[in-house]
């Protein structure tokens, strides 16, 4: 810059000195002459103001400008004028989603998290009833449990991941994972089984495209193979006739649907253990002395039976008791009110860890405090020709009960019926009678000749059921010694005795 100043400063030096050497040539020769000096305005301009017009044009734009002011302006505004190149915000997409669960009435998802998303919005729609997806809400975590759905329906579900950039919300792609909810449990089981055939049934799924049923047995070396397929819900029970009596058997029962093109939902495994010949008893009810007798015929293939009982029909069924006779007496129930019970034969399959349960039917019986027009509490005895069985009662409390042997059903040693007394009370004693003598270890009379006493000379097996009919007592009640004895041990005379 310093040396294209000199440079000027030279030119404007050297048009100075021309011209006014120019001016002294002229004024000279004018001398020679004796002219006068050119006194023109505009030629004084001319010849004075020309070398200032060459010496000022390069100052507006000289060609050696253009180097020297390029250099020290560039540099310093070229930063300021550039476009920022920060990289845009942007949220990535959810590679995965996947169900985690089997249930009903909910669904639990979890996905892989998306880059940059903070949250997650969730939607959701049932395939077959919505028209579009209504909105669940917002998580922040990678897994979310919609509750309150409809069972055995398809569900398609929409997951948005979104993250905040400078207080603005920016969404990432949506996800779309299509599913269902399960069948529910096989619920509303009834077994019928006879000596050929084993029948079930169970409560229709109206969603439900069919049912699968597996079998276990002996044959298929303790697994559960493929059995049947029913298709449809219409029918929803199943008789197996493919079976030996007396054998066991194992079933478990599936509702299915298929959604999604050709993804299968099942409902839970519901098993059915039975043994063939375990059918239902028929039973009769009688009520006496607020207790109810169950009775009903021995089933050969039973290991023993279990009583049930309940205030409702429909209602929640407890265990009273179990027994391997053919009668049972439940404990004091509360007098007028009707109760239902259930007799259900069991055995044991291989072992008495593998309890397997029959079938049974329910039936009712209202409660009755009396017993042939009498009301009776407190300690006595209650003896069923019927049931061939006795009951003792000690301050209303059931202390023995047990199978007897009545008299003989002929019409002439039949053990009298009606309510009476124990007025003989021995121990030991001899009974005498036509053709007869022998002694007893216990001896409570209570009508005539007629009394409750112990009768060594049967077996077990002779107790209870029919034997009365063809090889009963002479009237009196044959019973095991164990039993006479505790309860000759808690009475006396006076005690009632009622005989029906």
């Amino acid at each position: 810059m310093k040396s294209l100043t000199k440079k000027l400063l030279a030119v404007l030096l050297s048009a100075t000195i021309a011209a006014g050497a120019a001016a002294t040539f002229s004024a000279a020769a004018a001398d020679k002459q004796d002219q006068p000096v050119a006194t023109d305005p505009a030629e004084s301009i001319v010849l004075a103001t020309a070398p200032e017009t060459v010496e000022t044009q390069p100052a507006t734009q000289p060609e050696g400008t253009q180097p020297e002011t390029q250099p020290e302006t560039q540099p310093e505004t070229q930063p300021e004028t550039q476009p920022s190149t920060a990289p845009e915000f942007k949220v990535g997409s959810i590679a995965r989603i996947d169900k985690t669960n089997y249930d009903k009435d909910f669904i639990h998802l979890t996905w892989t998290p998306a880059q940059n998303a903070t949250g997650y919005t969730v939607y959701y729609m049932n395939a077959e009833r919505d028209k579009s997806f209504i909105l669940w809400g917002n998580v922040k975590t990678t897994e979310v449990t919609v509750k309150n759905l409809l069972h055995t329906s398809p569900y398609n579900f929409k997951i948005v991941p979104y993250g905040m950039n400078d207080g603005k919300r920016v969404e990432g792609p949506a996800k779309i994972k299509k599913t269902a909810t399960n069948p529910p449990f096989v619920g509303g089981r009834t077994r019928i089984e006879s000596g050929n055939k084993i029948k079930f049934s169970w409560t229709r799924n109206v969603r439900a495209d069919g049912y699968k049923i597996y079998r276990k047995d002996y044959k298929t070396k303790g697994k559960f193979v493929a059995y049947r397929q029913i298709k449809g819900n219409q029918n929803n029970s199943f008789t197996d006739t493919n079976i030996e009596v007396g054998r066991g058997y194992y079933y478990i029962i599936r509702a299915y649907r298929t959604l999604n093109g050709n993804c299968t939902y099942h409902s839970p495994e519901s098993e059915i253990r039975m043994v063939s010949g375990l059918g239902a008893p028929n039973f009769s009810t009688s009520s006496q002395l607020n207790t109810v007798t169950l009775t009903w015929s021995r089933n050969k293939n039973a290991s023993g039976y279990d009583i049930y009982y309940s205030t409702s029909k429909n209602g929640d069924y407890s265990r009273l008791g179990g027994t391997t006779g053919t009668s049972y007496t439940t404990k004091k129930l509360t007098n007028g009110k009707t109760y239902y019970f259930r007799v259900r034969p069991f055995c044991y399959h291989g072992s008495k860890d593998n309890k397997i349960p029959g079938v049974y039917v329910t039936k009712s019986q209202k409660v009755s405090n009396s017993v042939h027009g009498y009301n009776v509490s407190g300690t006595f005895v209650l003896i069923s020709i019927e049931k061939q069985h006795m009951w003792f009662y000690k301050n209303d409390k059931l202390l023995v009960e047990t199978d007897v042997v009545t008299g003989n059903a002929d019409g002439y040693h039949n053990t009298p019926r009606g309510y009476y007394t124990i007025y003989q009370h021995n121990s030991p004693a001899v009974l005498v009678g036509p053709g007869y003598e022998c002694t007893v270890s216990y001896w409570m009379a209570f009508c005539g000749g007629c009394g409750i006493h112990d009768s060594t000379w049967r077996s077990a097996s002779e107790y209870g059921g029919n034997t009365y009919k063809y090889n009963g007592s002479h009237g009196c009640v044959n019973t095991p010694y164990n039993a006479v004895r505790t309860i000759y041990n808690n009475t006396r005379i006076g005690t009632p005795v009622i005989v029906y």
